[in-house]
């Protein structure tokens, strides 16, 4: 579902609504936690992998409300959808952390999010999302902490002729992922007898 980039040119991924039917809460990209041999270890690498695990809610996140936006659900907005989900997405983030952790390390984070819509015309519109994570692990005899901040622009053109519209997201001057999504065509009712 995510094209990673190191140009501003974005892949054009397409995601068919099935893959995004009901929009489940959940972590889709970055890399699967995983605990080495010892705690020290563990600990090593807690914060870094967490971090990692938490930007990826975020992507994720901003990728469905990028979906939301353009009317494939009804009445939602592209800050709304964010502001509203972020939350249930790091809180995702978290339980899978912790419920893979195997030396009792705990995670726990303080988060801030916000969406404001920079820009909007008849054929596209630009956004600017971010969010501010505190992280804390700590295990029986470690403790860190520590935060991160990440800060996107989400950047959409809609063809009304082909219904598609296109968004990339761009960290900074790189775009980080590209989607090419068309909303589904409504089914009519079948007819009255």
């Amino acid at each position: 579902m995510r094209a990673f980039l190191t140009t501003i040119v974005a892949a054009l991924v397409v995601v068919s609504f099935a893959s995004l039917a009901g929009l489940a809460l959940g972590v889709s990209g970055g890399k699967d936690f995983s605990l080495v041999s010892t705690e020290a270890q563990d600990n090593a690498f807690a914060f870094e992998d967490a971090a990692a695990f938490y930007a990826s809610a975020f992507d994720d996140c901003a990728a469905d409300a990028a979906y939301a936006s353009w009317g494939c659900l009804p009445e939602s907005t592209f800050c709304g959808y964010f502001e509203t989900n972020l939350p249930a997405y790091l809180d995702n983030a978290t339980s899978r952390l912790n419920a893979n952790a195997t030396h009792a390390i705990g995670y726990s984070l303080e988060g801030a999010a916000s969406c404001e819509d920079v820009s909007t015309q008849k054929n596209g519109a630009t956004y600017r999302v971010s969010v501010s994570v505190a992280l804390n692990t700590s295990s029986a005899n470690t403790r860190k902490s520590g935060g991160f901040v990440r800060v996107l622009d989400a950047e959409a053109t809609h063809d009304a002729e082909s219904g598609v519209f296109r968004v990339t997201l761009l960290n900074g001057e790189t775009a980080v992922a590209g989607y090419a999504v068309q909303c589904p065509t409504p089914t009519p009712p079948p007819l009255s007898p």
